[in-house]
């Protein structure tokens, strides 16, 4: 099975979304607004994965998440597995 699958979802249809059609879409359409509303509060978001080099290397989808907090001035903090902001 696809990393990523163009089918209808729940999730997505209880956004409004109905479906998207790439990972590219998928970001603009369910994740930053999630992430811009995290950014306005200046909320800490704890992350699953550690961004390692390694992790960041294979792309896709966190490294888009993970590029993005960065360029609205998040940092990881190794010690607590979050991404803070400037406050």
């Amino acid at each position: 099975m696809p990393l990523f699958s163009p089918h209808f979802t729940p999730l997505a249809n209880s956004k409004g979304v109905g479906f998207c059609r790439s990972p590219q879409e998928f970001l603009e359409e369910m994740n930053k607004p999630y992430l811009d509303a995290a950014i306005a509060r200046n909320d800490e978001l704890v992350l699953l994965t550690r961004p390692t080099p390694e992790i960041l290397a294979r792309g896709g989808a966190f490294l888009r998440e993970y590029e993005y907090l960065i360029s609205r001035g998040f940092r990881y903090e190794s010690t607590t597995g979050k991404m803070i902001g400037g406050k």
